[in-house]
């Protein structure tokens, strides 16, 4: 049956006085020329064709309806309309139209609320001064202005945000054919709860009921597209119902009766609106902690490679597959400088077993990269981590044809350095488009840091190697010499060339005085390199002492001294004789390991997940800040103590140290954790032994805290019991 004659005058939207629009941070799409104007002559159609279907629904009057679609029309339409009242509001709110925050859909519902109470009275207002209403009629026609006008953007809007941001499908993957069973059993479920007469009256009515399971299975598996659409759905059948005469909010008039619709349609989207947007919340949350999850274990195995390999060699494939498989990039390679060609030089490509990119592994391994040239080049021009999002798109990218070709999309890659001294570069590509990952960058970045200290320790200590044997085959080279010092009245000293060069000095330039040699000597090691060739005399026994020198041209530097005393027949020293042997790369290793044995300190105290060792008898051994933050107990409190003490089931202790003395790796171990104020904490422990010669060391244990995320999940599973 028609609840309303059809309007035979001007169509009066009220969105003519105010409408909701996406903020300036959302998506837009440019269009020019005939596809601009196309495009607005679609969404004036559209736009007139839901009046019209609004206004039909008309009982109060011509010109207010309490069904208005074109109100969610109007606030999906972009930017076009942003003077207006919502759209400055919800750019004033901060407004993600992606809806997938709670406070996001707050924002929206409040804006929604509150404009379409402007729109309400303006409009009322001008048709009660324009004699086209009476003034009797003003409540009950700005009622139904005002709700028509929310319910039409609380259902239809978001539809059109939701479904206008996706980026990466409509959808979740692999589950069209479930959405579609959805819709099916929705609409079954709408024909059932409005396709016939009411029965009984609504506020005892039990069929309104029936779209809620079908509700909260969209929520949880289909995201804000699911919900949004099924809200439209579900708001033409019970519109077309009840306008119909039928379902269980038909009542005495047929306004009354789409006033008591339209409470129900608004009610229900706000409701599940905001279950998605926690359901949302709750995924990225988890999607994060794994993230840094695989993070940490991917720095964690690069330093144990480093700490494990003999050479750069050994190291880089573990690198790169560890690095590559740990954070989901099924492509490496690592490059580093070729002085000959005077570019950068593939050194080696790892991929995943599954991937054949046989064409760009051999392209990659024949070219050679200038400064600039390709992902490798630019990041040697900047010593800067740099993200390619699709390197078939991008301009400077040599290999982007074969790179197509092979199915190879996103690529990241990141510095090798020592200092400022350029090292390399390592590169993953992945067979996905990829957005930027500022997070990712600074972590690789610290890698490069890593890996450069490892090849320049190396370096050294193959440097180190090779003057120790000199030295004990020939006793010369460039970083060692020999000097001799006369201890008769003349007090002469004599270096040999190599010495000499060592200073910096041309063959014969030094003065052969004693003075002359401690003007070379740094002046806060003067004092004790004389003090200890005085005790080696005195005593008759050798010195060996290390010591800071400035080279002649500026240069400072370090050098080990060794010395030794020839007597004659009455004891008396007459000559010194040694060796001078420069050790300032092995000094720049040691303070690079020094270093190295800093951060990993600094990782391990200032890791946002809870850590901890423990010895084979339970005894806590070390905690870092984080666990300490956790339990609320300070590092005297805590450790040195049983970890048994700490756990509320302690009998689990003896069965967890069991099987890590087995060699047993626990992961998402499930335990409850004591804190110092009483309460407790649900944790997940990743747990796996160090042993040295088979011994039992200690453990390496990660504890998360999932006691928020427990009580999300149990307060979740209670709202769907609802």
């Amino acid at each position: 049956m028609d609840l309303a004659q059809q309007p035979n005058t001007i169509p009066n939207s009220p969105w003519a006085f105010g409408s909701s629009l996406w903020p300036r941070s959302g998506p837009v799409v440019n269009l020019s020329g005939g596809w601009y104007l196309f495009a607005i002559l679609v969404i004036a159609g559209l736009y007139f064709a839901a009046a019209k279907l609004g206004l039909s629904l008309a009982s109060l009057h011509t010109n207010v309806s309490p069904v208005w679609p074109p109100t969610g029309i109007a606030i999906a339409i972009g930017n076009t309309l942003e003077m207006l009242s919502a759209g400055f509001l919800l750019r004033s709110f901060g407004f993600r139209n992606s809806l997938d925050r709670a406070r996001d859909v707050f924002k929206f519902v409040v804006a929604i609320l509150l404009c379409t109470m402007v729109s309400a009275t303006i409009g009322t207002f001008s048709l009660c001064l324009s004699h086209t209403a009476k003034w009797a009629d003003f409540a009950s026609l700005w009622m139904t202005w005002w709700l028509g006008d929310s319910v039409g953007g609380l259902v239809l809007a978001p539809l059109l945000l939701a479904w206008r941001t996706k980026t990466r499908g409509w959808l979740p993957k692999q589950r069209d054919v479930e959405a579609v069973v959805l819709l099916v059993l929705l609409s079954l479920s709408a024909i059932a709860t409005f396709g016939g007469p009411s029965p009984v009256s609504v506020h005892y009515y039990p069929l309104a009921r029936l779209t809620v399971p079908l509700f909260l299975w969209a929520a949880f598996r289909l995201g804000q597209s699911g919900v949004t659409l099924a809200s439209v759905v579900l708001s033409i059948f019970a519109v077309w119902g009840t306008a119909n005469g039928l379902g269980p909010f038909f009542s005495s008039t047929p306004n009354e009766s789409l006033l008591l619709l339209q409470v129900f349609l608004g009610s229900n989207a706000v409701t599940f609106l905001f279950l998605v947007a926690v359901v949302e919340d709750r995924r990225r949350i988890q999607e994060t902690l794994c993230e840094n999850e695989r993070r940490v274990a991917a720095h964690l195995a690069v330093t144990r490679i480093l700490a494990e390999s003999p050479a750069l060699s050994d190291a880089t494939p573990q690198i790169l597959q560890r690095i590559g498989e740990t954070l989901g990039w099924e492509v490496g390679a690592m490059w580093t400088p070729d002085p000959e060609r005077e570019g950068l030089r593939c050194l080696t490509v790892w991929h995943a077993p599954s991937v054949k990119i046989d064409r760009f592994e051999s392209v990659s391994l024949e070219r050679t990269l200038t400064p600039g040239i390709g992902l490798p080049g630019r990041v040697w021009s900047n010593l800067q981590p740099a993200w390619i999002p699709d390197v078939s798109r991008d301009q400077n990218f040599p290999r982007a044809p074969i790179a197509a070709a092979e199915g190879l999309h996103g690529a990241f890659a990141f510095p090798v350095l020592f200092g400022e001294k350029f090292l390399g570069v390592m590169e993953f590509f992945s067979h996905e488009i990829r957005e930027p990952d500022e997070a990712l960058l600074a972590m690789v970045g610290s890698i490069g840091n890593q890996i450069g200290q490892f090849m320049e320790r190396k370096s050294a200590e193959e440097a180190l190697l090779e003057n120790r044997e000199w030295l004990r085959l020939t006793m010369a080279g460039s970083r060692m010499g020999t000097w001799t010092r006369e201890l008769d009245g003349t007090n002469r000293v004599v270096w040999s060339p190599e010495l000499e060069r060592i200073f910096g000095l041309g063959p014969g330039e030094f003065p052969q005085t004693e003075e002359a040699f401690f003007d070379f000597v740094h002046p806060d090691d003067r004092a004790a390199l004389a003090t200890a060739v005085r005790r080696g005399i005195q005593t008759h026994s050798d010195y060996d002492i290390e010591f800071r020198y400035t080279r002649k041209d500026g240069a400072r530097r370090w050098m080990l001294g060794r010395g030794q005393s020839f007597y004659d027949q009455s004891g008396k020293a007459y000559r010194l004789a040694g060796l001078g042997w420069d050790i300032t790369e092995r000094k720049e290793t040691e303070e690079a390991l020094r270093l190295s044995e800093k951060e990993l300190i600094e990782f391990f105290e200032n890791a946002t997940e809870a850590i901890h060792w423990v010895g084979p008898d339970g005894t806590i051994l070390r905690a870092n800040r984080a666990e300490l933050r956790m339990l609320g107990y300070n590092a005297e409190e805590y450790i040195g103590r049983n970890i048994a003490e700490f756990h509320v089931e302690q009998d689990m202790i003896e069965d967890v140290l069991e099987r890590l003395t087995r060699g047993e790796n626990l992961e998402r171990y499930p335990a409850r954790l004591l804190c110092k104020n009483g309460s407790t904490r649900d944790v997940l422990i990743n747990s796996s032994v160090y042993f040295e010669e088979g011994k039992f060391i200690h453990t390496r244990s990660f504890t998360r805290d999932v006691t928020e995320e427990l009580r999300v999940d149990k307060a979740l599973r209670r709202l769907a019991r609802l």
